[in-house]
C-alpha cells in the first residue's frame, strides 16, 4: 500500500514577477548639466556639475542653493582662493570660469549665511548678482550703498548699512565680499584683511560665512520611469512607476501599447511624478509621462514592458487514489488538471519517502513506500 499521498500532492500555477528600482544619483560621473537642476536638491551635501564643459563640485544646501564661497574665521587666510572643489572645511571660492556661469538669466537671488546664525539673508539685485559672475565685491561701502537696499531676513540690518566711504584698493570678490566703509555698524567680510564680523573690529571667532546663489529652476528629467519589464498577474501589484523632474509644474502619465513615448492615452487621475500601473486587463503596456514647466515642456523616456498575464488556473490533484488495487504497490500514476495558464509542480506536503519522475507533469509517476 502506498502510504500517505493521496491527498497530500496538489499543482500550483505559478507565474514570476520581476522588482525594479531606479533612481540617477548626481556624482562626478553623472554631473548636473544645468545650474537649475540643483533646484532639485532636497539633502545638502556636495554636487558636481559639469555646465557647457565647465566642471565644478560645491556643496547645495537643503533648499537647492549653490556654494559660491566660504571664509572661516580660523584659518585667516587672506584672499580666497578660486576653484573648481569647495568643502566646508576650507577657505575658497569658486573660479572666475564658474563665477561667469552666474548671470540674471540663470540665477534669481544671493545668500549670506552664517555658522553662528547671525546671518540668513537674501537679495535679489540683479546689480548683485552680476558682480558675482565678475567676481566684484557686493559692497565697498558709500559707492555701494544704494546697491545694497534689498537685502530681507537674519542679519538683513548688518547688510543694509550704508559705508561713509569707500574701499578702493579690495575690489574683488575674493578680496572683499562686503565692506560697509567708515562705518562701525554694518558687515565686514573682508577676506584679504581676515576680517569676518557684524561690525567693524567685532570679528566673529570661530564663525563662518558662506555666499550662495539661487539658480532659476530649470525643467529637466534627473531620472527615467524605470526600462525593467515586468511580468505581473493579472490583480497583483506592480513595482510603481517614477520620474525625479526640477522645475517641473504639472505631471501626465500616458500608457501605449507600443513601446514609444509618444501616440499614447492620457491616464485619468496619473497627475503625479509616481503611477502604479493598472493590472486588471491582461496584456502589454508601456508607460511614459509628460511634464510642463513655467515656460516648457518635456517628456520622459518609456518605461519597460508591464505584462499582465491571465491568473493561473487554480490547482487540482486529481481524485484520491485509495482502495485495494493499490494494495502492495509502491508507484502510481498522478492525474491532475492541466492548466490553461500558468506552470506547475508537484510537492509532498505530508508523510515521507517517494519521489516523481517529473515533478512538473500533471501526471507525472509517483513512486513511494510500500505500507500497511
Amino acid at each position: 500500500m502506498i502510504k500517505n499521498f493521496a491527498k497530500a500532492l496538489c499543482f500550483v500555477g505559478l507565474f514570476l514577477t520581476t522588482s525594479i528600482s531606479a533612481f540617477s544619483q548626481n556624482s562626478a560621473s553623472n554631473p548636473f548639466t544645468s545650474l537649475g537642476f540643483a533646484r532639485s536638491v532636497t539633502s545638502a551635501g556636495t554636487y558636481y556639475f559639469n555646465i557647457g564643459g565647465t566642471t565644478f563640485s560645491t556643496q547645495v544646501d537643503a533648499s537647492g542653493y549653490i556654494m559660491v564661497a566660504i571664509d572661516l574665521k580660523s584659518q585667516a587666510t587672506g584672499n580666497l582662493a578660486h576653484g573648481t572643489a569647495l568643502t566646508t572645511s576650507s577657505d575658497g571660492i569658486l573660479s572666475t570660469g564658474v563665477l561667469g556661469l552666474f548671470t540674471t538669466s540663470t540665477v534669481d537671488q544671493l545668500k549670506v549665511t552664517s555658522l553662528l546664525g547671525d546671518f540668513n539673508a537674501t537679495n535679489t539685485s540683479t546689480t548683485l548678482i552680476d558682480r558675482v559672475r565678475q567676481n566684484l565685491a557686493l559692497h565697498r561701502g558709500s559707492v555701494h550703498s544704494l546697491d545694497n537696499n534689498g537685502w530681507t531676513g537674519t542679519g538683513s540690518s548688518y547688510l543694509l548699512v550704508d559705508g561713509g566711504c569707500s574701499n578702493t584698493t579690495k575690489l574683488t570678490l575674493n578680496q572683499c565680499v562686503f565692506h560697509a566703509g567708515c562705518d562701525g555698524n554694518g558687515t565686514h567680510w573682508i577676506p584679504g584683511e581676515n576680517s569676518l564680523g557684524i561690525t567693524s573690529g567685532g570679528d566673529k571667532t570661530g564663525d563662518i560665512f558662506y555666499l550662495w546663489v539661487r539658480p532659476i529652476a530649470t525643467l529637466g528629467i534627473l531620472s527615467q520611469p524605470s526600462t525593467a519589464t515586468q511580468n505581473i498577474c493579472s490583480g497583483s501589484s506592480p513595482t510603481a512607476l517614477s520620474v525625479t523632474a526640477s522645475g517641473a509644474s504639472t505631471y501626465q502619465w500616458y500608457s501605449n501599447a507600443s513601446q514609444s513615448n509618444s501616440g499614447g492615452t492620457p491616464i485619468s487621475g496619473a497627475t503625479a511624478s509616481t503611477y502604479t500601473p493598472s493590472t486588471s486587463t491582461p496584456g502589454t503596456t508601456y508607460y511614459y509621462v509628460y511634464i510642463t514647466g513655467s515656460s516648457s515642456n518635456i517628456t520622459s523616456n518609456v518605461s519597460g514592458a508591464i505584462v499582465v498575464g491571465t491568473s493561473p488556473t487554480t490547482a487540482a490533484a486529481g481524485p484520491d487514489q485509495l482502495g485495494s488495487s493499490l494494495c502492495d504497490q509502491t508507484s502510481t500514476t498522478l492525474a491532475a488538471n492541466a492548466p490553461s495558464t500558468g506552470t506547475g509542480a508537484w510537492s509532498i506536503i505530508s508523510g515521507s519517502g517517494g519521489s516523481f519522475t517529473d515533478a512538473n507533469s500533471p501526471t507525472s509517476g509517483f513512486s513511494g513506500t510500500s505500507g500497511s
